[in-house]
Parts: C-alpha cells; sequence; structure tokens
C-alpha cells in the first residue's frame, strides 16, 4: 500500500532524545488538547539488564501518574490478547 485511504489524515513520527522530552510533552498536550490520540512507542515491554532502554511498562505508569495525571493513558504492547488491545484503542 503506497497510500492514505481517502480521507485519512498522515500519520506523524517523531524520534527524539532525552533532552528534548519535556517539549515533546507539552507537543503531545496540545494534541490531546484538540481532541486527537497521541501514542508514545518505547523500544522494551519489561526493563532488561542488557540495554539501558526505557521500557513501556515503567514509562506508562510514569506518563499515566506523573506527566498527564488528568488526561486517559493507556498501556498496550504485543504480548496482549487481541481483545485487551481492542479495548484500550
Amino acid at each position: 500500500i503506497d497510500e492514505l485511504p481517502p480521507g485519512r489524515t498522515p500519520i506523524k513520527t517523531v524520534v527524539v532524545g532525552e533532552d528534548k522530552r519535556a517539549g515533546v510533552y507539552r507537543g503531545i498536550e496540545r494534541e490531546l488538547a484538540l481532541g486527537r490520540q497521541t501514542y508514545v512507542v518505547y523500544p522494551l515491554i519489561e526493563e532488561s539488564e542488557k540495554l539501558d532502554l526505557k521500557a513501556a511498562t515503567a514509562m506508562f505508569e510514569v506518563l499515566r501518574d506523573e506527566v498527564f495525571p488528568n488526561r486517559r493513558v493507556g498501556l498496550l504492547h504485543g504480548k496482549m490478547k487481541s481483545d485487551e488491545k481492542d479495548a484500550i484503542m
């Protein structure tokens, strides 16, 4: 598939480092204020002793409790059952 379905808004994907995180969170808040959805993708589901990378499960709690406490924040990953993923989406 090389084109979007008619009327579909293109998705914007951005990769940022730690030093730009606060700005990204402000941008997410702006999008949420406009009624849009946003997604934050992490390379790991659970923390790893071998890799120094952020994990989705740990960062979900930070995003939910500290960064966006007044917003609905969900966790979705590939090890979840389809019905669980559907309920979150």
